[in-house]
């Protein structure tokens, strides 16, 4: 189960491509422990790669903690489209699910 259906979308569209992930599993990183949405699983150490859905962009509150989340994430090494994918939707710019296609077929596979 995931929480949204923009993340509906992006699961279903990461089992259509047969890439294994799971959903909100924690990850420990500097001193925090994160839950990335989608944490997408390769047989071999060290390749790790996460994939964050940010649907609430037109909240304050919302935005300054994404900020802060994602500089926790690329302070610990995570490189945005290599390591760490990204989708964001606010009311005035909603979810695009060709983007989604795009990162796995581009930058995932």
């Amino acid at each position: 189960m995931v929480r949204s259906k923009s993340e509906a979308f992006i699961a279903f569209a990461l089992s259509e491509h047969s890439i294994p992930f799971r959903y909100e599993c924690a990850l420990d990183i500097g001193f925090r422990t994160l839950y990335p949405d989608f944490t997408i699983m390769y047989p071999c150490p060290g390749q790790r790669k996460i994939w964050e859905h940010f649907g609430m962009m037109d909240d304050p509150e919302y935005v300054h903690k994404t900020a802060n989340k994602l500089r926790t994430y690329i302070e610990n090494g995570f490189i945005p489209d290599k390591t760490l994918f990204m989708t964001f939707e606010s009311l005035s710019d909603p979810f695009d699910f060709e983007k989604v296609l795009f990162i796995i077929e581009k930058m995932i596979l």
